[in-house]
């Protein structure tokens, strides 16, 4: 993607590579599949990745049945629990864990598949593995490490069905190395004396026909000799162990059927919680001008990981709403209850260009998708990262502005991005306490979390204590922060949420928040967090949207090393107008995070906003969920800031919204001055309001922004944030929340857009 941009700026000198969940690393080619759209899993081993073409023409049932076992998180963090030199290495039945113990798997619901065997057993292929009974397959697959077709071992003679082959020779060379490993006859350990249970730790039993299931028949289930022929690791020492196996970290689809395109994208939030009071609902957006599949996965903090709950096709230019539970409502739940989550959402779509200027080369615009939360009478939304794109994935994630008072529900989560186990140290920050660390380990693709208000050490804190909160992890991961709070003590009908995405990177030098608001008679403030080693100066300077521009003076932040600081804007800005937006940049000596925060007074928009300020821009934000709607009950404002970080340099920007129906909106564009800010209420633009108030499907849809020079041809950064307050059906009271986007095309820090002003840059 060609940038222009003066001489002297660093930006090209300082582009942060794309890189990819290990999930979608090493793709294989198209060219390299028998059949351009056949169905791709990837079984990430602890020895590598394995790429396998699924023959769905050969084989549907069974294809289909080996994708749902993938899909319902079956195979993720099981074990090869067979392996017979030059013959086969077998798995998918069973899993081991050191606390869970000996796992079959098997699901109940998915019953036995039909034989469907019509291609040979040779080298590189995939076949299912049954007993006598030719309809008696389930779970258990093997690879054909030789050609198994003719002489002793002729499992074309016996009717094994084969469905899949190996597609790259580094694929391959995984399979033979595990092939290669020693052979332990496990049969007597005592690992696996207990009954068999299933992934979800219900007793299973044997039927009339050695069928497993999950009904009291009388029979348990026992190992038997299942586990005689186990490839081991190194460390075995004669007692079986966690870290002996051989085991397949994550089975996923990569590449739907019928489609030529691989999951290439990838957005995440490790947000997710289902209780008997809460509804959350994952907002999708299609930006792209070709139909894309799509595909939801659910990571779970406890239990068995991996649920794909969502795989289908969206439409050129669409929007679609999943309720992923809402009780009220009788909707069917779509994650499992009390066991928090994270989610990613996957693309999968021909590659297109995306603007002016650019070409087919350039990268797919990945689906876009904002959580929103319902919990505590209160609703929270945030935007899901592109953790495609390095600029969203980080070792260190920093809240400036975290409530530690006894009547808030605060908790900071985070998402292993990685296929290796991550240990995650948190350290708390904050007045009346000397700081101090807590140390989490993580699992691969696993969420976890702590609950603010259960931490040793805080719990003696005032009721409105706020403190500052540093993760460090071994490990890329993603982290957010949810706040609950009931103020009247009626947790359905009176409460306040938030929700948002922490700062990655230590934080930065330079930043700034698009929209900002000091309400009447309420508070606005702002947060700085210095949990580096070195002092910090910051300074601060706000613009309104008619281009006014007001210095802080004296500078507003000072900071020692390890520290944390708070400032009310009203104090720090006095001549900026109540309730007007105005944007807020920072600079500092050293890298810090910041957050915004506002609350309203009662009888207005009480609710709070808070969000980090932002220390990226993008050539692309996405939204979606956004809603535009006039009822008889009241009426949202949604407004989309946009500011413009050049020092130097006019931009435009385009506009255009996504519906469920497939129709996209286009607004002209409009232009930026350098370091201007704009403030667009959408319902002021009249095509989408228009559009949105025609039918109540409309009202809720996608927005895409693109920024380009100021004659709409080069591509160019911007920052985007939308802000709604809601007053549907709630009388005076109110909501009101805020959120990021999802950031595509070229992604970068702040620091090589913009400079510091003072440096006559």
């Amino acid at each position: 993607m060609a940038i222009s941009v003066r001489p002297s700026s660093p930006m090209l000198e300082s582009l942060e590579p794309r890189i990819v969940l290990s999930a979608v690393d090493g793709l294989p080619d198209i060219s390299d599949l028998e059949v351009s759209t056949d169905p791709v899993v990837v079984l990430e081993t602890s020895f590598g990745d394995i790429y396998i073409e699924l023959f769905e023409q050969d084989a549907p049932l069974t294809v289909e049945n080996f994708i749902a076992y993938t899909q319902l998180g079956q195979f993720s963090e099981s074990l090869f629990h067979r392996s017979v030199p030059g013959f086969v290495l077998q798995g998918g039945g069973f899993a081991f864990d050191d606390d869970l113990g000996f796992q079959s798997v098997f699901d109940a619901d998915l019953g036995g598949v039909p034989n469907e065997f019509a291609r040979s057993n040779v080298e590189r292929t995939l076949a299912m593995a049954k007993r006598n009974d030719p309809d008696s397959a389930t779970s258990q697959f093997f690879f054909n490490l030789d050609d198994n077709n003719s002489g002793g071992g002729d499992l074309d003679a016996q009717d094994f069905t084969v469905f899949g082959q190996v597609i790259t020779d580094a694929s391959w060379q995984v399979v033979l190395d595990i092939a290669a490993l020693g052979i332990q006859d496990l049969s007597g350990d005592p690992a696996f004396a207990d009954q068999l249970v299933d992934r979800f730790g219900n007793p299973l039993f044997f039927d009339d026909e050695f069928f497993l299931t999950l009904e009291d028949t009388g029979t348990e289930a026992l190992q038997d000799t299942a586990m005689n022929e186990v490839p081991v690791l190194g460390s075995f020492d004669g007692e079986f162990q966690d870290g002996d196996q051989v085991e397949i970290i994550n089975a996923q689809l990569v590449k739907p059927a019928g489609s030529e395109f691989f999951f290439n994208q990838v957005i995440a939030l490790p947000e997710g919680f289902r209780s008997q009071r809460s509804a959350e609902f994952l907002e999708l957006a299609n930006p792209n001008s070709t139909a894309a599949d799509v595909q939801v996965i659910v990571r779970y903090e406890n239990g068995l990981r991996d649920s794909t709950i969502f795989s289908s096709m969206m439409a050129a230019g669409s929007s679609q709403t999943l309720a992923l539970h809402d009780k009220l409502n009788g909707v069917e739940p779509l994650v499992r209850s009390f066991n928090p989550y994270a989610v990613e959402v996957y693309t999968s779509a021909a590659p297109e260009g995306i603007g002016a200027g650019l070409t087919a080369d350039d990268d797919l615009i990945p689906v876009s998708a904002t959580m929103t939360r319902f919990d505590y009478g209160g609703f929270a939304s945030e935007g899901l990262a592109n953790v495609t794109d390095a600029g969203e994935r980080s070792l260190t994630w920093d809240f400036a502005n975290v409530p530690a008072g006894s009547s808030d529900e605060t908790y900071i989560v985070w998402q292993n991005l990685s296929d290796a186990e991550t240990e995650v140290a948190v350290s708390f920050i904050g007045d009346g306490f000397t700081p101090f660390n807590q140390n989490f380990t993580l699992e691969a693709y696993r969420r976890g979390g702590v609950a603010i208000f259960d931490v040793e050490g805080l719990k003696d804190l005032p009721d409105n204590a706020r403190i500052g909160v540093r993760l460090t992890a071994s490990e890329e991961i993603l982290a957010s922060i949810s706040t609950f709070d009931s103020p009247t003590g009626d947790p359905i009908d009176d409460g306040q949420a938030g929700l948002s995405l922490g700062t990655p990177f230590q934080g930065r030098i330079e930043g700034v928040i698009p929209a900002a608001r000091i309400p009447t008679g309420g508070i606005a403030r702002l947060t700085a967090l210095n949990a580096n080693n070195s002092a910090a100066v910051i300074q601060l300077i706000a613009r309104t949207a008619d281009g006014q521009q007001f210095s802080a003076t004296p500078v507003p932040f000072i900071m020692t090393a390890q520290s944390r600081a708070a400032i009310d804007l009203a104090t720090v800005f006095p001549l900026i107008p109540a309730d007007e937006l105005f944007s807020i940049s920072y600079f500092s000596t050293t890298p810090v995070t910041l957050d915004y925060f506002s609350q309203g007074s009662a009888g207005m928009i009480e609710d709070i906003l808070q969000e980090p300020v932002q220390i990226r821009a993008s050539t692309m934000a996405h939204f979606a969920g956004v809603r535009l709607s006039n009822t008889a009950t009241g009426s949202n404002t949604e407004i989309v800031s946009i500011f413009n970080p050049f020092a130097d340099q006019t931009i435009s920007f385009e506009l255009e919204f996504q519906f469920s129906d497939g129709t996209t909106v286009s607004v002209a564009s409009q232009t930026l001055g350098a370091r201007e800010n704009i403030n667009l209420n959408l319902s002021d633009l009249t095509d989408v309001a228009d559009k949105a108030g025609s039918d109540p499907a409309f009202e809720v849809f996608g927005m895409t922004i693109r920024g380009f020079d100021e004659f709409g041809f080069d591509p160019r950064h911007l920052v985007a944030q939308l802000t709604r307050t809601d007053g549907r059906e709630l009388g005076e009271r109110g909501e009101a929340l805020s959120f990021m986007p999802t950031l595509d095309g070229e992604i970068l820090p702040l620091d090589n857009v913009f400079f510091d002003p003072g440096s006559g840059t």
